[in-house]
């Protein structure tokens, strides 16, 4: 109880967040994360484009396009997740960014847990799923890990309602 205590001081400082996750629960469909003052919402915000057929892409995610290439560059090439990540902004006064980053970081899932998630997600994987490959960008793959914020025995193989 004291340790929930401690995180609650990193948090007060914190006056908004905002941005968007990604969850094992739902990996197939980003989520924006809504945070100022004492409301905070987590709601489905769309498909990432690397959950998205190609024909749902702009003119069909045809590379030559600037637009697939603008989505393209918000890829982790190399890895397997293209633009899935976390991206979160924070605002206040007097904040603790090692702290708050520290609280952060162990809401991500584990080695571990990561590998049973891709178990999972292999098993289940539609076939109209897009594959990371090379191209523009320069994904760093800093962040890219799922939120914790569920339990990864309760990851839905309902497939995700495409908002885009």
């Amino acid at each position: 109880a004291r340790q929930g205590k401690n995180e609650m001081r990193l948090l007060h400082a914190v006056i908004r967040s905002k941005g968007f996750v990604w969850l094992p629960s739902n990996h197939q469909s980003a989520n924006y994360w809504s945070h100022a003052g004492a409301h905070f919402a987590l709601s489905p915000l769309g498909r990432w484009w690397a959950a998205s057929p190609k024909p749902s892409w702009p003119e069909s995610g045809a590379e030559e396009n600037e637009e697939v290439q603008k989505i393209m560059a918000e890829f982790d090439i190399g890895g397997r997740w293209g633009d899935r990540r976390q991206e979160l902004v924070f605002i206040g006064i007097g904040m603790d960014q090692a702290g708050i980053e520290g609280l952060l970081d162990g809401a991500l899932l584990t080695d571990d847990e990561m590998a049973e998630f891709e178990r999972f997600v292999d098993a289940k994987l539609p076939d109209d799923h897009v594959a990371v490959v090379a191209g523009p960008g320069t994904g760093t793959g800093t962040g890219t890990g799922t939120l914790r914020l569920e339990a990864l025995t309760s990851v839905s193989d309902t497939p995700a309602t495409p908002f885009n």
